[in-house]
């Protein structure tokens, strides 16, 4: 949240959210029609080295998502947004 603090300083702009919790409080509040939270887990299974392997190779990540192509699905069908969608690719 600091770095895009920074970044919207000389545009003399605000960064949208004011700490991590408030951004993670907006996604939650966000209604898009019902599409579920999905997760995964992944782990780095590439070439390591011999000494000093970094704490990030070793351990698991979880990623949640909701399906985009139903969140794009219901952001189209929603008639708040009827006319102020460009669909014309640039």
């Amino acid at each position: 949240m600091d770095l895009w603090t920074a970044a919207s300083l000389p545009y003399d702009a605000e960064a949208p959210f004011r700490s991590a919790k408030d951004m993670y409080n907006t996604i939650d509040a966000s209604t898009i029609g019902g599409v579920k939270w999905e997760s995964f887990k992944l782990k780095y299974e590439g070439i390591k080295p011999d000494e000093k392997v970094p704490l990030w190779m070793n351990q698991d990540y979880e990623v949640w998502y909701r399906n985009p192509r139903d969140v794009v699905r219901n952001i189209l069908a929603n008639t708040s947004f009827n006319g102020e969608i460009n669909p014309t690719p640039y």
